[in-house]
């Protein structure tokens, strides 16, 4: 597959299917389905450490018929492709923020 083709899918599943990629019972940092597409994520985000994870296709959880019908449009399939992605485990919270009039906004 090529680079431009896994960008492509990498872009439709992070508004199509992220909620479910955490879903799995998995511990964080346990899927490492593609260490290549892995590479090119983020491992920090404003020198806070992300977890770095990948997952085959065929090993999401959620069951879309548009994505499936998007694939195969394509002339491929869920074994098709690999999904990566960087976070946080439990999002991101500032440490502190100022609001419009200057005072501190709570976290």
């Amino acid at each position: 597959m090529t680079h431009a083709v896994r960008l492509a899918l990498l872009m439709l599943l992070s508004m199509a299917l992220i909620p479910a990629y955490g879903s799995s019972a998995m511990a964080a940092g346990a899927r490492h389905a593609d260490p290549e597409l892995e590479q090119l994520q983020p491992t920090t985000l404003g020198g806070v450490a992300l977890t770095v994870e990948s997952q085959a296709g065929t090993e999401l959880t959620t069951q879309s018929g548009p994505f499936d019908a998007f694939l195969t449009s394509l002339g491929k399939s869920r074994g098709d492709f690999s999904l990566a992605s960087a976070y946080v485990p439990g999002g991101l919270r500032p440490k502190s923020a100022l609001g419009a009039s200057g005072a501190p906004i709570p976290p």
